[in-house]
């Protein structure tokens, strides 16, 4: 874990000049237009590996397998089309390896981290997506737990955030908290217009945090401001990359054993959190700039005026649900 988070981090900073790299989330896609056929694709490093489960003509599920080289280029591959024969049924004895048959190339092509298409040996092209199978609403699927690091040139900031609940005060938004901070230290975020999303994040008694990221079920990629409540967003930001810890269930059922079982835990003095806050903000303004995401940077909303109005639109919300009490959990 701590080996890819770091490969990642060499990605987002620079490393890479790729201008707007995808990389597809891992997991289960379809067609949603043609439900009962389904893919399951996985990565492991720069091999891309795809399982699919369907029909032959005569109605018989059938399965097929495809792998080959993804390029961050290209964001595509050109894989291997194989089905099998001669495999061992459920409670049969093994037999030895099924028998490939190797039927064709495909080509597999990806124009976000959600959708893309697979192009079939027969000629058949078939739009696919990340299958959401939990609900389909983009902010169910982003409650839990999640680990966040935003930096540049070397030096990186984590956070922790736990976004718990919808906010109906906001189209398609949603509250949470920002994990082991005070009772103050909470969130509130909502889809935006080119399908991002943008969270605000009350960091301390005088700094803001915001996020704007493409996301997905079990990783966001954007960019994130630091920025004193008394000003404004401003400047390019530093690149930020998140991951799921855990989903809104166990949150919770991690949240009532800790209480069982832990003290309050301590939080930083106000003090410090904000130097601390100021460094985060004076690296933005002197690294931001230099390192632009390939995995991001052409995704996410480059309009600082429409960041900052965004911005200040959750700003006003998160002061109304802090004067007006909201019940944000511990």
């Amino acid at each position: 874990m701590r080996i890819r988070l770091f490969c990642l981090a060499i990605l987002i900073s620079g490393y890479c000049n790729v201008a707007s790299a995808i990389l597809p989330e891992q997991g289960i896609w379809w067609n949603p237009a043609e439900g009962g056929r389904g893919y399951g694709i996985e990565i492991q490093d720069n091999f891309i590996f795809v399982t699919y489960y369907g029909y032959t003509s005569d109605g018989l599920s059938a399965f097929y397998t495809s792998g080959g080289i993804y390029s961050i280029t290209s964001n595509s591959a050109s894989v291997y089309f194989a089905s099998f024969s001669n495999g061992q049924c459920f409670g049969c004895a093994y037999q030895g390896d099924p028998t490939p048959n190797v039927i064709g190339n495909a080509t597999l092509t990806f124009f976000s981290a959600m959708s893309g298409r697979i192009d079939l040996p027969s000629g058949l092209s078939i739009p696919i997506q990340r299958q959401l199978f939990f609900d389909t609403q983009p902010r169910t699927n982003l409650y839990g737990t999640w680990h966040l690091t935003s930096g540049a040139l070397g030096v990186y900031f984590g956070q922790a955030l736990w976004i718990q609940a919808p906010d109906d005060s906001l189209e398609g938004g949603f509250r949470g908290r920002v994990i082991d901070g005070s009772v103050e230290r909470i969130l509130v975020g909502a889809p935006a217009e080119d399908g991002t999303v943008a969270v605000l994040v009350d960091s301390s008694p005088s700094y803001y945090t915001f996020y704007s990221f493409e996301w997905s079920v079990n990783r966001w990629v954007g960019r994130s401001w630091t920025y004193l409540k008394t000003s404004q967003l401003s400047g390019s930001g530093l690149p930020f990359f998140g991951s799921r810890i855990l989903g809104k269930a166990y949150s919770e059922q991690g949240a009532t054993l800790s209480n069982d079982v832990s003290p309050v835990p301590q939080v930083l003095d106000v003090g410090t959190l904000d130097s601390v806050l100021a460094t985060r903000q004076m690296l933005e303004s002197t690294g931001g700039a230099q390192t632009k995401s390939a995995f991001a940077g052409d995704r996410v909303n480059n309009s600082v005026e429409g960041l900052r109005s965004i911005a200040n639109s959750l700003a006003i919300t998160m002061t109304a649900e802090q004067l007006g009490a909201q019940p944000y959990q511990e």
